[in-house]
């Protein structure tokens, strides 16, 4: 709403300062004509100068924009195993459950970043979530956790993509991108898809 004013306001201004500028071409007594410029100027630089806000405003929302794209509840069963219950928002009619042994549950996957000239023009990152596993906080105890692939792996076209992603001028970086955390009781865990990678937000059920 708060763009939409803007473009309105950078339209009228450009217009007022267009009407400034013929009419200080018709006048003809000089302290008319320094009038008219000095108007048509003023609203050429509101013009330009909410302009300059309204990119900006374009970029940080097109930089920062995230996309939910599932929804994770994860509790703890005993001792180091959890329950895992993963809802894709694309396929919000199957739930997947996932028993895990671990201390804290991962879940990660590939990303695409366009480069900033595609991102400018609205395109957002290409993604695909491959995993999903448990973590111990103590490295000794890796060997014990568990691992489960999502939506058939990391495929062969994703494979291309990493080794030739530097022949392709229109992609900045393709690369792997996880995020992790405790199993935590009526807690649902949020998963977004930014122009980085994966983030994790928490949301407290009722």
């Amino acid at each position: 709403m708060l763009v939409k004013f803007f473009y309105f306001c950078i339209f009228l201004f450009t217009f007022l300062g267009i009407l400034s500028f013929f009419n200080l071409i018709k006048v003809k007594n000089i302290f008319s004509k320094i009038k008219f410029f000095l108007k048509s100027l003023f609203f050429f630089f509101l013009s330009l100068t909410l302009l300059w806000i309204v990119l900006n405003l374009r970029n940080y929302n097109l930089f920062s924009k995230e996309k939910l794209i599932a929804e994770i509840i994860c509790r703890k069963i005993k001792d180091d195993f959890m329950e895992l219950s993963l809802k894709m928002l694309d396929e919000p009619q199957k739930e997947k459950i996932f028993i895990l042994k671990g201390d804290q549950w991962m879940i990660g996957g590939e990303i695409l970043r366009w480069n900033k000239i595609f991102n400018l023009m609205g395109l957002s990152s290409f993604y695909k979530l491959t995993r999903i596993n448990s973590r111990y906080l103590h490295t000794e105890k890796e060997s014990f956790a568990t691992h489960f692939e999502l939506n058939g792996g990391v495929d062969k076209f994703w494979l291309l993509l990493n080794r030739y992603q530097k022949y392709i001028p229109f992609i900045e970086a393709v690369y792997g991108n996880c995020v992790y955390s405790f199993p935590k009781e009526k807690i649902l865990f949020k998963l977004y898809v930014t122009p980085t990678g994966y983030s994790l937000k928490e949301e407290i059920l009722p």
